[in-house]
């Protein structure tokens, strides 16, 4: 660690990178607090700064390919296990993937199985678990990033039901113009590609929103949600899994009627 130290305030953009891939490659395996805390206080402000760009669309970035892969690396290695899911030092990160994933398609060179299993650790800490349900995090991996993946592995939807099963002590956090943009996002989605699983994403989120007693603070699409609620009990959709989820929306339906 004290190589990557030493390295990481080189004026040398290289050199840094370089200093952070070999700390990433010796520290990967091994759960060290002490180390990990020691990486993010040292991180080199200079590439992060890169990281931000790139995050933002910017293109015209010297080696940009690779810096994108070594972000991910970064953010795989800082959320790898525990130690730093609640550290405010990591948040920026977490603001940075979720910037990342709302890109669509430019991340598929990545392994998504570790991106997915270092969201995994992420989101065990509520406060992370805002930060997604804010960005629409999760609908973005699953249809701008890794739609393949997510539609074959039971750990995504893990993931997604434990994200929005947030904990009523944070329901001020959510921001309700975002959650709005996000539930209207996933119903002009299903409207679209009339998926299963795009109903799904809508159902957990409603699901969230009826626990949270949120419909009055959100602007729901009353009439696209109408519509997909037709379709499905009129038995229009061309899929035989659309009725497990009627039980839901009933349950929804009431919600919206009574208004609490």
């Amino acid at each position: 660690m004290d190589a990557y130290i030493r390295d990481s305030q080189s004026t040398s953009i290289q050199i840094q990178m370089e200093a952070i891939k070999n700390a990433i490659r010796f520290f990967s395996h091994q759960s060290n607090l002490s180390i990990d805390c020691k990486f993010i206080e040292n991180f080199p402000k200079n590439i992060y700064e890169e990281f931000e760009r790139m995050s933002e669309g910017e293109t015209d970035i010297a080696g940009c390919q690779e810096k994108k892969i070594l972000f991910f690396d970064v953010f795989t290695f800082i959320f790898r296990n525990r130690n730093l899911v609640s550290d405010f030092r990591a948040q920026p990160f977490i603001h940075l993937l979720l910037k990342y994933i709302k890109i669509r398609n430019g991340n598929k060179f990545y392994s998504p199985i570790l991106l997915i299993e270092s969201i995994k650790y992420c989101t065990l800490h509520e406060t992370n678990k805002v930060y997604f349900i804010n960005e629409n995090g999760m609908f973005n991996f699953y249809y701008n990033s890794y739609y393949v993946m997510a539609n074959s592995t039971n750990v995504f939807w893990k993931i997604f039901e434990s994200i929005y099963n947030l904990n009523k002590s944070h329901r001020s956090s959510l921001i309700h113009v975002k959650l709005t943009d996000s539930v209207s996002q996933i119903i002009t989605q299903f409207s679209v590609k009339k998926e299963l699983k795009c109903l799904g994403m809508l159902i957990i989120v409603l699901m969230m929103v009826r626990r949270l007693k949120l419909l009055n603070l959100i602007e729901l699409d009353f009439d696209g949600f109408y519509t997909i609620t037709e379709l499905i009990y009129t038995k229009k959709l061309d899929h035989n899994n659309y009725h497990s989820y009627l039980d839901d929306l009933s349950k929804i339906w009431i919600y919206i009627i009574k208004g609490s």
